[in-house]
């Protein structure tokens, strides 16, 4: 009888708080077919702070993960700001509300896509308030997530120092190197980033490094704040190859490639390259990490070369902005045509 009604209709509910309320209260993350009106994006496009991912796992008495736990999260944006009300919400592009259950990734983790808190009161170092409900439990526990980079705040919170002194640093989150990925990326030529494909079908930018400014004139934190300013710079004729591209990337989970034309505000024709690979959140979001660069002068070399195979070469029409034009003109040509 009883492995009957676990065939037909799943784990039922126990006498904890848990493991049901992990299916019920985030049913679209472990796909059923009902509203879950909060998950794990907590930072839309325009909120306030620096975006971070936050991720963890609940752990039991001998060290191991927990599979259905739920873990909900509240904190204010950057500016220490909660929204008051749903069109706030909507305005400042901050939930300040997530949750997430631990039994749809391979790691049990959960994983929540937010920005760092600024401090909610005087006194008080910026912290993520966590909720945690799981197996066992009778009542659900309340915690909360400080972050080791705010030393000076750290010390100073009340609440902080309160825990015994050997457990405070197991409430701090740690930056994965995030400073030592910032250097490097500003070294690399282009424009490093990681493009988020949101469930509702909208795109962000959850990093940005600072070739974007040589790329496309902006600061790294104006892209982050309106993803939508790159497909404004494209080309009309090229920008339903870039979304096609994009579609069947995220829908085949295969490497993303795309060249086209991008037109600046300032007038600026730049031909720009991009690659990059995709994977899918436990959440069901898409994210892709990859690089843009400026192809333009490898473009206009190979319709050089193409032109002085053809004998249309018209050596007063090139670019003098080209790296190449400090050459000697006519031997370029010459030996370019011969190599041809």
């Amino acid at each position: 009888m009883m492995s009957a009604l676990e065939a037909d209709f799943g784990q039922t509910p126990s006498q904890t708080v848990g493991p049901y309320f992990a299916y019920g209260l985030t049913a679209a993350q472990y796909g059923y077919d009902y509203d879950q009106p909060f998950d794990t994006v907590v930072a839309l496009d325009g909120a306030s702070g620096e975006r971070i991912r936050l991720e963890g796992r609940v752990i039991d008495g001998d060290g191991n993960a927990i599979s259905d736990a739920l873990v909900e999260i509240s904190q204010p944006d950057g500016s220490g700001r909660y929204p008051a009300s749903v069109d706030d919400a909507r305005a400042m592009g901050f939930r300040a509300f997530g949750r997430c259950g631990t039994g749809t990734d391979a790691a049990n983790r959960f994983v929540f896509h937010t920005v760092k808190p600024g401090p909610q009161a005087a006194g008080e170092a910026p912290h993520v308030n966590v909720i945690v409900t799981m197996r066992g439990l009778l009542l659900h526990v309340f915690t909360r997530i400080y972050f080791d980079d705010e030393s000076a705040s750290n010390a100073r919170d009340t609440v902080l120092a309160s825990v015994p002194a050997e457990r405070r640093d197991t409430l701090k989150a740690l930056q994965e190197s995030e400073a030592r990925y910032r250097r490097i990326a500003a070294k690399v030529p282009g424009m490093v980033y990681q493009l988020v494909l949101n469930l509702d079908g909208s795109l962000a930018f959850d990093f940005v490094s600072e070739g974007c400014r040589e790329i496309y004139g902006i600061e790294p934190a104006q892209l982050m704040a309106n993803s939508s300013l790159i497909a404004s710079y494209v080309h009309p004729d090229d920008l339903e190859g870039l979304r096609t591209s994009l579609t069947n990337s995220a829908q085949l989970l295969t490497p993303w490639a795309w060249q086209g034309r991008m037109v600046l505000p300032s007038g600026t024709l730049k031909w720009v390259r991009g690659t990059a690979r995709p994977r899918r959140e436990t959440d069901g979001r898409v994210v892709w990490d990859g690089i843009l660069f400026d192809n333009t002068f490898a473009v206009q070399h190979v319709e050089m070369l193409q032109s002085a195979k053809l004998g249309k070469l018209n050596v007063t029409g090139w670019n003098a902005c080209s790296p190449c034009s400090q050459l000697d003109k006519r031997n370029f040509i010459v030996q370019s045509a011969a190599r041809a």
